[in-house]
């Protein structure tokens, strides 16, 4: 038989001398052969089941490894974002200043008036404020049941239901995540607490609550068979898990033998053990998933262990190997491989090698790279039952690569959602107050220090906003407010001419760059005037209404002012703006201009 060497690998040669080896050995070998064959089956069977096993091990602690990644995302984004706002709702001005001194009739007002403007906010509409030095206990609901009543109780430090509050006092623990049922409020929410603090003086808890069955749901009909989530604190005590009746409540004040523990679903003391050690691991290393394998009810089972710090709890990922990726799905090729050493006995080295090893080889660099983030360039192709384990790792590479596309595309998403609502009113659009003070920092630093005139102020408030809110409905109220920004905007948001802000409550104010009273008058007087002209949505209800106007305070920052300072001249103006009649400007500075208009509102000291 005449064969150039460069044909000796390809499969033509291989077929052929697979046919005529067997053919001459046949007769000759045939006991030998099937003692080889036998011996041989059974070493293939062992080094390929081994092989199969390395590879199904890996691949699980890889997938393990983006499943937590994924689920962090997943089913914890709703909560990670309520955490966001519940921490912005501890920091409110008016919370904090009626948390000091809970007495005072107008700042109970104005803090009841923040709490129902954050309820919006929250994803179910609720709220709860609890409040150290009076005990007194706030709450609302998405269906506004107790407007106007939403002081719900007075908490007793000697009341055992009331422990959750003075045990968060007494620790000054900033964040905590806790399923409890609320006795007073009859709701079994997965409550949000953040400490309402004063520098190192606690004041309170306030936050909001989540729909206990709405998250279990996200837990339960998100994963995969065989894989089991389970979302635990630092004592191992379970918060979140698929079966809602391991999930323990009030655990945060429960003894620990009293709750159901994630050590109690696992068999041997040294996979407890390894549990444990996998909790501090992550704990430490707070960006890596620890994983470890252990035998639960008898299989070997996947446990991987994250530290999630957005909400100080670990979520903990069981995987039945077996059941995601069971071995009989590969029984099939240990048949092929026996059938291809009966007719192959001579070539067999050459046929593992092509039909096996070099298939294993790119399949296995494949799983390294994508371990390594990297997404295989093209599909990998194979024979037989190592073609279909190559199609199910090129379905996993495209499934791995869509999730981290996914999540990535879903993380900026909701960066950028959580910077807008960081820097952004949700009710009306315009820039905080956080961000206005962050800008008028800046002016304040970027103003040479030769400047006599630096920039201006105009501060302005809804007349009669809570009689409107009375009469008509905060619904009214919110859109009074809305338009009223809408008019500010047009005539201020400019980026030559300056930025309009909410302030707070019913108050805007805006930083213009005129620096000469009468402009700065001008621009003040047609915001007031279009306000008064404009017909507010809620005058379709009475031809009585009451008249939507405003109040204006205006002032012409000086060289040599704090902010502070022009601040404060500014509240003046639009105090005597309110003092004098309403739906008047003010300006604060000492000037001799006298700018008349319709109501000769616009006026000077």
């Amino acid at each position: 038989m005449q064969q150039k060497a460069g044909d000796i690998d390809s499969p033509a040669f291989v077929l052929r001398v697979q046919k005529e080896c067997s053919m001459s050995l046949k007769l000759r070998f045939a006991l030998f052969s099937i003692i080889l064959i036998v011996v041989s089956s059974f070493a293939a069977w062992s080094s390929v089941s081994s092989l199969v096993e390395e590879v199904i091990e890996e691949w699980a602690v890889r997938y393990a490894e983006k499943q937590v990644l994924y689920d962090r995302q997943r089913t914890l984004q709703p909560l990670i974002r309520e955490l966001a706002l519940s921490r912005q709702f501890a920091q409110s001005t008016a919370l904090l200043n009626f948390a000091r001194n809970p007495e005072d009739p107008d700042l109970r007002s104005q803090a009841l008036k923040e709490m129902e403007n954050f309820r919006y906010n929250f994803l179910e509409m609720n709220y709860f404020v609890a409040l150290h030095k009076s005990g007194e206990y706030f709450h609302n609901d998405a269906n506004n049941t107790y407007q106007n009543n939403q002081l719900r109780y007075v908490l007793n430090p000697d009341n055992p239901a009331d422990s959750w509050f003075y045990s968060l006092i007494e620790q000054k623990r900033e964040i905590h995540v806790n399923v409890n049922w609320d006795a007073e409020l009859d709701v079994t929410k997965l409550w949000i607490d953040i400490l309402l603090t004063d520098g190192d003086q606690a004041l309170g808890v306030v936050g909001t609550g989540l729909n206990l069955n709405a998250v279990l749901n996200r837990v339960a009909q998100e994963s995969e068979p065989g894989v089991t989530n389970i979302f635990v604190d630092h004592s191992g005590a379970i918060q979140l898990h698929q079966d809602s009746s391991l999930v323990n409540f009030s655990s945060f004040t429960r003894p620990s033998d009293q709750l159901h523990n994630v050590e109690q679903l696992i068999d041997e003391q040294e996979d407890k053990a390894l549990l444990r050690l996998a909790m501090r691991e992550a704990f430490r290393q707070k960006d890596e998933v620890i994983s470890y394998y252990i035998n639960i009810e008898g299989k070997r089972s996947l446990m991987a262990v994250a530290y999630l710090p957005e909400i100080d709890w670990y979520e903990v990922t069981l995987i039945d190997i077996e059941t995601l990726l069971p071995m009989d799905r590969f029984s099939g090729m240990f048949l092929v491989y026996g059938l291809t050493l009966i007719a192959m006995i001579l070539i067999l080295n050459l046929a593992i090698r092509f039909m096996v090893l070099r298939p294993v080889s790119k399949l296995n660099k494949a799983m390294e790279a994508l371990s390594e983030g990297k997404l295989p360039e093209k599909a990998l192709k194979g024979q037989a039952e190592i073609g279909h384990l190559m199609q199910h790792f090129n379905q996993l590479a495209h499934s791995v690569g869509q999730t981290r596309a996914d999540m990535e595309h879903q993380l900026e998403l909701s960066q950028k959602e959580l910077e807008r609502a960081k820097r952004t009113d949700l009710l009306t659009g315009l820039i905080n107050r956080r961000s206005m003070l962050d800008l008028l920092d800046e002016q304040h630093r970027k103003t040479p220090n030769d400047s006599n005139l630096c920039y201006s102020l105009i501060w302005l408030d809804l007349d009669f906003m809570k009689e409107i809110n009375d009469r008509y409905g905060h619904g009214n109220g919110d859109r009074a407010l809305q338009s009223v920004a809408e008019i500010m905007r047009k005539h201020i948001d400019d980026a030559v001419l300056g930025t309009s802000s909410r302030w707070g409550g019913d108050e805007l104010l805006a930083l213009v760059s005129h620096t000469q009273a009468y402009q700065v008058l001008a621009i003040a007087e047609a915001i007031r005037l279009e306000v008064e002209r404009s017909r507010p949505a809620y005058a379709e209800q009475s031809p009585h209404h009451i008249p939507l106007t405003i109040s204006v305070g205006a002032y012409v920052v000086k060289k040599g002012d704090s902010l502070n300072e022009a601040l404060h001249h500014t509240d003046t103006a639009l105090y005597r703006a309110k003092s004098e009649g309403r739906n008047l400007v003010r300006l604060s500075n000492e000037t001799n201009l006298n700018l008349k208009n319709s109501r000769e509102g616009v006026t000077n000291p």
